[in-house]
C-alpha cells in the first residue's frame, strides 16, 4: 500500500464536479476519503452513485464544517486519521469538490515519484506581508465565538455576533493578552489545500494538541495552520519551494477581485489553453453552475486511464 495515494476530500456543494472529480480519480493507485458537510442533511451515500471500480472509496459525515472556523481543521484532520489507519500511503492529496486534476493520473503519480521528500504546501509571503496586521489579529487574540458567527445565517444576529466578537477582542486589548508573548514562532500564511507524504502526515497527527492550542480560537485558521506547522517543524527544509511558475502546493489558483475583497476564480472554457498549459497538478475552482463544459473539457482530456473503465459517478442533491 505504500505507493498508493489517499484524496482527502471536503465536500459541501459542488456535487456535479464531485461526481467529476471522483470519476478521475478511480485508480487502483488512489484510496479516497470524502467528507460531506453535516448541514447536508438530505444527504446520503446512496445519492452520491459511485461505482468505483478500481479506487477505494471511504465516505463520512461527521461535522458541520464552517468556513474560518476550527471546523475546518478538525475535518482536515479526522480524514489525515482515518487515511492513516486504513494504512501507509506515497502521499495525502487534501482537495475539495470544487477541484479537479488538470494532469493525468500517470504523470500525477510520476511527479510524486521523483519528490518522495518533499512537501507540496503553499506559503503565500506576498499576502502575508500585505495583510501581516490582519494575521497577528486572529492569530495573537482568542476568537471564541467565530464558529457561531459563521453557523447563524440569520444578518441581524450575524451582526449581533460579529460586534460581540469585537468586544471581546476589545478586552483583551485593554488586559494585554497576547497568546504568541510566550511562543517563539514563525507566522506563515497560505492556502489550506496540501499534498504531503506520510512522514510530515504521521507528524501531524502527533502534534493534534499542539493544533489544537494554538488555532482552536483562531480566525480563519485553515490558512495559518499547514504552513506554521511545517515552518516550525523539523520538516521546515522538506518543503517544496515551488519552481518556474509552480505553486508550493501544485494547485492553480486564481484570484479575482471584487467590490473590493478577493475570490478564487472560477474557470471556464475561457481558461482551458491556461489550465492545459499549467505545470499544475490540480485547480480549483469549477462550478457547473457556472461552466459545466469546461468540467466536461478536462474529463475527457485528463481522464480513463483504463481502456476499458467502465466506472461512473453521479449525483442527484
Amino acid at each position: 500500500m505504500d505507493n498508493k495515494h489517499a484524496y482527502l476530500i471536503m465536500a459541501h456543494n459542488n456535487f456535479y464536479n464531485l461526481a467529476v472529480l471522483l470519476k478521475m480519480l478511480d485508480n487502483e493507485y488512489n484510496d479516497i476519503f470524502l467528507h460531506v458537510d453535516k448541514k447536508i442533511s438530505n444527504f446520503s451515500a446512496g445519492k452520491l452513485d459511485c461505482r468505483m471500480k478500481y479506487a477505494g472509496l471511504h465516505i463520512f459525515q461527521e461535522f458541520r464544517v464552517n468556513w474560518g472556523g476550527f471546523s475546518q481543521i478538525r475535518c482536515e484532520l479526522f480524514l489525515l486519521k482515518k487515511a492513516c489507519e486504513y494504512g501507509r500511503h506515497s502521499f495525502y492529496h487534501l482537495l475539495s469538490s470544487a477541484d479537479l486534476p488538470v494532469k493525468s493520473q500517470e504523470d500525477i503519480r510520476n511527479f510524486f515519484e521523483k519528490h518522495p521528500d518533499q512537501q507540496f504546501i503553499q506559503f503565500d509571503e506576498e499576502k502575508l506581508e500585505r495583510y501581516q496586521k490582519n494575521i497577528y489579529y486572529r492569530l495573537k487574540y482568542y476568537h471564541p465565538i467565530q464558529e457561531l458567527r459563521k453557523i447563524s445565517s440569520n444578518q441581524k444576529i450575524s451582526r449581533v455576533l460579529t460586534f460581540l466578537s469585537k468586544v471581546i477582542v476589545f478586552l483583551q486589548m485593554i488586559l494585554r493578552i497576547d497568546r504568541l508573548k510566550d511562543r517563539s514562532l514563525q507566522i506563515a500564511y497560505g492556502s489550506q489545500w496540501f499534498s504531503i507524504n506520510q512522514s510530515f502526515a504521521e507528524y501531524i497527527i502527533k502534534n493534534e494538541k499542539w493544533i489544537r492550542d494554538i488555532f482552536e480560537y483562531t480566525q480563519v485558521p485553515d490558512e495559518l495552520f499547514i504552513q506554521m506547522l511545517a515552518i516550525n517543524s523539523p520538516f521546515k527544509n522538506t518543503v517544496f519551494p515551488g519552481e518556474d511558475h509552480l505553486n508550493g502546493n501544485l494547485r492553480e489558483i486564481i484570484w479575482d477581485f471584487e467590490y473590493s475583497r478577493e475570490h478564487p476564480h472560477i474557470f471556464t472554457m475561457a481558461d482551458w489553453e491556461m489550465l492545459k498549459e499549467s505545470k499544475a497538478l490540480f485547480a480549483r475552482k469549477f462550478s457547473d453552475k457556472d461552466d459545466r463544459m469546461i468540467i466536461k473539457k478536462i474529463e475527457r482530456e485528463f481522464g480513463y486511464e483504463h481502456e476499458e473503465q467502465n466506472s461512473g459517478c453521479s449525483c442527484d442533491i
